[in-house]
């Protein structure tokens, strides 16, 4: 199957992360809410921090669809090698840097919550979870670096190889 143009792979894989930012909203929405309607007794808990940061990558993970289905849509139309891609490739690596540095963050946190014995209990596995997502988005965040800079590249050759012709 094809990557480029209509009825292409590109085409379906908008599609899924159509449905998926969709999906995303409606959780950001619903969190919004129970956050507002329960705020009283979510702040007296020690993890009132953490849920407002984990709420907080939820907004930047709907950003970063939103860049990704631009992309997808670039590439529906045909059109691979053009600035827009790299300006949502970097919109797309600070979200990521962000989401990876709020999950740090709430490590250091639950971590911090840690040092009760009965605590420990109660916050060992969402530590865990989150150092695996943390890692997940940092290595994320890197290849997307990678990406935009050998993006810009083929720009430029693209560019210059264009005024040879």
């Amino acid at each position: 199957m094809k990557l480029l143009g209509e009825k292409s792979l590109s085409k379906y894989i908008k599609i899924f992360l159509i449905i998926l930012s969709i999906i995303c909203f409606l959780c950001i929405l619903l969190g919004g809410f129970y956050i507002l309607t329960f705020w009283q007794t979510i702040f007296i808990l020690p993890i009132a921090i953490p849920i407002l940061l984990i709420y907080f990558t939820g907004i930047l993970a709907l950003i970063l669809l939103v860049q990704f289905i631009g992309i997808f849509h670039c590439f529906e139309e045909g059109k691979l090698f053009v600035t827009e891609n790299v300006s949502r490739l970097k919109i797309s690596y600070i979200c990521s840097f962000s989401i990876f540095s709020i999950y740090t963050i709430s490590i250091i946190y639950f971590i911090y919550l840690m040092h009760d014995s009965m605590a420990l209990y109660l916050f060992i596995l969402p530590t865990i979870t989150l150092f695996i997502i943390d890692f997940v988005f940092l290595i994320f965040a890197i290849g997307l670096v990678i990406l935009t800079e050998l993006y810009k590249k083929s720009i430029k050759y693209k560019e210059e190889n264009d005024l040879t012709i």
